[in-house]
């Protein structure tokens, strides 16, 4: 990806929208926080339909007939079988077993491969890519990418002309869109679809699918409301939830704790596993250390946000393998300036919503 700090192809558009002016620093792009309101936001996501710009996404691409050895070797399954327009969720660990990152990856072509993550591991994949006689190329500043999710998604992009065929989960099309070439990926987490376009087509794309939009209620989106979503979906992320293993004998964090098994059921077992944790309250609580009724701790929460959906806080949680049974009720420690706070919460199945 192009180097420093950057705007998205959508920025014309999506710093008209940030009235607050509220942005964070992404993956080396800038994108906004939340436009007005981060909880109504997450709320179109689930009623109505909203757009977010996920640009940050990284993509390397794979290519050359060594590709898909090279993808197999690396994450730990195979990906030859994978039919073109098809992807799978995959991830990739250090020598000693400690997860590096996490993904999707989708057939292209015959042997073209695309694999997007919050963090791709680039330099990691580089290295290796000659022994297979493939080439991996940093292909994330080539494009802009928005997440359309929401029940109205469809009805958005039939009011846009955007003729869509129908897509099952895990399926992507190319397609040309009244002059404009476009990717659209149908993704299971969180759940909408993603549309990738060429730079310079970003403001043209947003502007098509808000031409109908008070129809469906669509609205702009930000990153906090991303990070719900992906909460609702039981998604851990790399850098947010925990620190890749980028050493070679790293053995943390396993795979297996933060919701990741491998395809052939090989690998360490992890003593704990990711679960979910709905909190009694609104206040989240992020990072805290989680207790049974006897008082033991059993793990420690990973990203906590208040759920509009839900209408209470929830939490990533690392529990006991043994003390992740759904319905068991646990307290939530935490303490800051105030002193020690503490909230009471069920174990609750992934995802959430």
């Amino acid at each position: 990806m192009i180097g420093g700090l950057n705007p998205t192809p959508f920025h014309a558009r999506t710093a008209a929208q940030n009235l607050t002016n509220a942005w964070v620093n992404k993956g080396g792009f800038t994108v906004p926080a939340f436009y007005i309101d981060a909880v109504p936001e997450a709320l179109a996501a689930r009623l109505t339909a909203a757009v977010i710009d996920v640009t940050a996404r990284q993509d390397l691409r794979f290519e050359g007939e060594g590709a898909s050895e090279l993808l197999s070797a690396s994450c730990g399954n195979s990906v030859a079988a994978l039919q073109i327009g098809y992807s799978k969720p995959v991830h990739w660990c250090s020598d000693g077993g400690g997860l590096r990152g996490s993904g999707a990856v989708y057939r292209m072509g015959e042997h073209d491969y695309l694999l997007r993550s919050d963090d791709v591991d680039f330099a990691w994949f580089a290295l290796a890519s000659p022994r297979f006689g493939a080439t991996v190329r940093d292909v994330t500043g080539d494009r802009g990418l928005v997440l359309l999710a929401g029940p109205y998604a469809i009805p958005v992009m039939v009011a846009a002309r955007l003729e869509v065929p129908y897509l099952e989960l895990n399926r992507h099309v190319t397609l040309d869109w009244l002059g404009i070439p476009i990717t659209v990926f149908h993704s299971a987490r969180p759940l909408g679809y993603e549309i990738a376009c060429a730079p310079e087509d970003g403001t043209l794309l947003l502007d098509r699918l808000f031409r109908r939009a008070a129809l469906f209620g669509l609205r702009m989106a930000g990153e906090e409301a991303l990070q719900v979503l992906e909460i609702e979906a039981g998604m851990a992320a790399p850098h947010a939830d925990y620190l890749p293993a980028r050493q070679p004998f790293a053995r943390l964090p396993a795979p297996a704790a933060l919701g990741l098994k491998a395809e052939n059921g090989a690998g360490r077992q992890a003593n704990a596993v990711l679960a979910g944790i709905e909190l009694d309250g609104v206040e989240p609580m992020p990072f805290a250390p989680v207790f049974a009724n006897g008082g033991n701790k059993i793990g420690t929460t990973l990203r906590s946000l208040y759920s509009p959906a839900l209408r209470s806080a929830i939490a990533l949680a690392e529990l006991s393998r043994a003390q992740a049974t759904v319905g068991t009720i646990v307290k939530v420690l935490r303490f800051d300036s105030s002193g020690p706070r503490e909230r009471l919460g069920r174990v609750v199945p992934l995802p959430f919503l």
